[in-house]
């Protein structure tokens, strides 16, 4: 089916043509079918239904036949989805009534849509319930419809902090909507002769900040498999971000965008956007609990209410307002991994690759497609040749050996050319003794430890109580390279020779901020003999320039997408190393932090410097404005209200319950 989805002549609302065949099976397998079971050799019943379905949020109108645009865009909150009407378009702020009912900023006027929020959260439909508006619903025909230009930016923090025409969210029309609301008197436009003034967001960079952050992003490396090459994607000269994938966006907000800001943008602008990326990295996390899952949800809604204050309303359409369901969905969907569209996009590339002939893609794809599977079941009755499941992986740390010591179970494999380097009589000591580093640790041998085990595993070999991998360790490596040590056996060990930073000393050999970012300084090195380090002991990491701190760097932890810790447990070894590791249980990534800001949001009475005196207002010519807004009108206004039905059907809105609420519903 995604094959229908890409290109300027989409399905759209007309997508239930190509998924009837579809939904006839799945009726017919909801009753139930007849089918073999080759194992009992005897016949049952087999019955399937739909889980879920992976699609953007665009895509979900299109199958549930849920309105995504419009005073109901958001199908969690329903009914009682709040917007607020501006020049133009909705927006879906309101988040206040996430809020626990005593919390400060209920009451707080000045610094939101001068209101006082007495509202609670919407209550999700049941099952139940849902079925019961779909019956009520009666003969309305899917489909077939108008096809309206809508667009759902994934990128509003982005172009909006880099100003981006065509893409900002701070604009002439949203200024204005900041007066007809009667809100941030500072943000409003200033008439001045022909020509209107827009006074400096405090969200806004200057010319100058727009410049490093270019550098910063032109000058990023991140590991393989991370991230597309975002150099390609930044024009330092222009200073401007261009052909950002979704996956991107993704990454930059929850890795790279909050270290960027910081010492960019002020303190208030920079602390909801950074809570905004800890906690898509979070909620996204391949390890999730119920209790962290509530807490991400209470702060997500205190993050929003932040933003609220910071941005203008035109900025809170409703993909900004679907965050606040993540957490939600997550307890009844389990982790993002699973439903999100990353590894089907990722696919269509691979499709992608198949086309040869230009003007007849889908003919290619499928052709393509067939070589592969014929390729792919051919593969599996040949032997001793290269195939797909063979073949090594991208980055294979080569084959796990069975039945040995936990030091040689994870040989991993070089990359790249290599060189001979003669160890000195040092070197080589360090680098075996970093072989039996935790054996040393535990039984309480310093220097003599290599003497004492040398002798120990000889007279445990003469009396035939020592295995081959305890005397291969015992012997030592053979003095080849600096990485890769060779014992007897044909045994490796693979190590770094590292060069420390300094993180002893708290503070000056390394930092950790509020915000959770680690920053070592470059200019501290740690004194120390041990030079080596286990291939097995070391994490992949990656490092950030500091805004802040020019010779400091921030360390981000990142572990391969594909990369499973699964707790090992040996029955034939009789010593532990880790008792802990045997209870841990098994995670993908990383577990969710907690620890994501811990502002007080009690002070509501701190004030927000909402526009920037250093820099000088923009300058927008009133008649050329006037033209563009005149055409604008014409051609591209979305009738939000509009709902196309028959004269004797009922509205959306009639069927759903009372009616919207008005903006005056939770006023005092």
């Amino acid at each position: 089916m995604t094959l229908l989805i890409p290109g300027p002549k989409y399905p759209g609302n007309d997508i239930d043509v190509y998924l009837q065949p579809m939904i006839e099976e799945l009726k017919e397998l909801w009753d139930g079918v007849e089918t073999y079971d080759a194992y009992s050799k005897s016949n049952f019943k087999m019955r399937a239904a739909i889980m879920w379905t992976i699609n953007d949020f665009p895509a979900y109108g299109n199958l549930s036949g849920w309105s995504t645009k419009g005073k109901l865009a958001c199908p969690c909150c329903h009914k009682d989805t709040k917007s607020v009407s501006l020049r133009n378009k909705l927006c879906y702020m309101s988040h206040r009534r996430f809020l626990p009912i005593d919390h400060p900023w209920r009451r707080n006027r000045r610094k939101f849509d001068r209101k006082v929020e007495n509202g609670v959260a919407p209550n999700p439909l049941t099952g139940d319930e849902a079925l019961i508006q779909l019956q009520g619903l009666g003969n309305i025909s899917y489909g077939k419809g108008k096809k309206q230009k809508r667009n759902f930016p994934k990128d509003n923090i982005i172009s909006t902090v880099m100003n981006m025409v065509g893409k900002t969210k701070d604009t002439l029309k949203s200024r204005y909507d900041l007066v007809d609301l009667g809100i941030r008197q500072e943000l409003h436009p200033i008439e001045d002769g022909d020509n209107i003034l827009l006074p400096a967001a405090c969200y806004a960079l200057s010319s100058e900040e727009k410049l490093k952050l270019c550098n910063f992003l032109a000058n990023l490396k991140v590991p393989d498999a991370f991230l597309s090459n975002i150099s390609r994607c930044v024009n330092v000269l222009e200073k401007k971000i261009y052909g950002l994938k979704s996956h991107d966006h993704h990454v930059l907000l929850q890795d790279i965008l909050p270290v960027a800001i910081r010492g960019l943008l002020p303190k208030a602008v920079c602390e909801p956007i950074i809570e905004l990326g800890k906690f898509f990295k979070n909620v996204c996390s391949k390890s999730l609990t119920i209790e962290g899952l509530d807490i991400l949800e209470a702060e997500c809604a205190c993050t929003l209410c932040k933003l609220e204050i910071i941005f203008p309303p035109a900025f809170f359409d409703v993909m900004v307002h679907l965050p606040i369901h993540l957490a939600r969905e997550a307890k009844l969907g389990g982790p993002a991994q699973f439903r999100w569209m990353y590894p089907f996009e990722r696919y269509l590339r691979t499709q992608n690759s198949y086309v040869r002939n230009n003007a007849r893609p889908e003919g290619s794809i499928a052709e393509g497609y067939l070589a592969t599977e014929s390729l792919t079941f051919c593969s599996r009755y040949i032997k001793n040749i290269s195939t797909k499941f063979n073949k090594p992986a991208r980055n294979d740390d080569g084959s796990v050996s069975n039945g040995e010591m936990s030091i040689f179970k994870k040989s991993g494999q070089t990359k790249g050319g290599s060189e001979g380097i003669r160890l000195s009589h040092d070197e080589f000591k360090q680098a075996w003794n970093t072989g039996k580093r935790l054996k040393d640790r535990r039984d309480g041998h310093n220097n003599e430890f290599l003497d004492w085990f040398h002798a120990r595993i000889f007279i445990l070999s003469t009396q035939g109580r020592a295995n081959d991998e305890l005397i291969s360790l015992a012997v030592g490596p053979a003095p080849m390279d600096i990485y890769e040590l060779s014992y007897v056996g044909n045994r490796k060990i693979y190590l770094f020779k590292c060069h420390w930073w300094d993180v002893a000393h708290l503070g000056r050999g390394y930092k950790i901020n509020k915000y959770g970012f680690t920053s070592v300084n470059t200019h501290c090195a740690l004194n120390t003999n041990e030079t080596f380090v286990l291939a097995s002991q070391s994490e992949q990491v990656f490092y950030l320039e500091d805004m802040v701190d020019k010779d400091w760097l921030i360390v981000v932890k990142k572990n391969p997408r594909d990369l499973f810790n699964i707790p090992e447990v040996d029955d034939n070894s009789v010593e532990v190393e880790d008792e802990a590791l045997l209870n841990e249980e098994a995670y993908q990534q990383e577990e969710v932090d907690l620890n994501i800001l811990q502002s007080n949001d009690q002070e509501n009475d701190v004030d927000v410097a909402l526009h920037r005196d250093d820099v000088q207002p923009q300058s927008i010519d009133a008649s050329i404005q006037a033209q563009t807004s005149m055409h604008e009108e014409e051609n591209d206004f979305i009738d939000n209200n509009h709902i196309d039905v028959s004269d004797d059907e009922e509205s959306e809105e009639d069927l759903l319950g009372d009616g919207e609420d008005t903006d005056d519903d939770f006023e005092d």
